[in-house]
């Protein structure tokens, strides 16, 4: 507990996914409410602290928002370093264009938990304002087995995108 009254929880999360869909949007949106227009990718690890507030609660969550590139730069990585990346997370953020890839997010997960055990997640289903994806958003249910929770959201609008960080720090101050 701080001077002031106020429950102050450290969390740390790792955002992962395929290579443009979202993932630093997310971030962006959430810190800044707002995305650039302009695709800028990711290439090292970024780390941006996000503060949320538990709703009808003195308690704020403080994310370390660890933004992960794409899976074709990431599986790059030595083991030692993902080792470190994963370590002590208390969530993982699947993100997927809202036409996921079963054969991708398993990779995901199996990488995941071959480094840091079964850890706490989310499947976030960006880009829901592309109405070309919107039919196409058929999620298999045996994936749907390895999340908390799914979002279905726009980092563009802010679709979902603050429920979603809303829903973790929830679940977070009340373990």
């Amino acid at each position: 507990m701080s001077e002031a009254g106020i429950n102050l929880i450290s969390c740390k999360i790792v955002i992962v996914g395929e290579a443009r869909v979202g993932k630093s949007s997310i971030v962006q949106y959430l810190t800044k409410g707002e995305i650039l227009e302009k695709y800028r990718m990711t290439t090292n690890i970024e780390i941006t602290r996000v503060e949320i507030k538990i709703s009808n609660s003195n308690t704020i969550v403080d994310f370390y928002i660890h933004d992960i590139p794409g899976a074709n730069r990431i599986f790059g990585y030595p083991k030692e370093i993902m080792d470190q990346i994963y370590k002590d997370s208390k969530y993982v953020v699947f993100v997927t264009d809202s036409t996921p890839n079963s054969l991708s997010i398993e990779s995901w997960i199996q990488r995941i938990r071959d480094n840091a055990g079964k850890i706490p997640s989310i499947l976030i289903s960006n880009k829901d304002d592309i109405e070309s994806i919107d039919e196409k958003r058929v999620i298999d249910e045996r994936i749907m087995n390895y999340f908390d929770k799914h979002f279905v959201t726009s980092a563009k609008t802010g679709k979902g995108v603050r429920e979603a960080f809303e829903f973790m720090a929830n679940e977070v101050a009340n373990k």
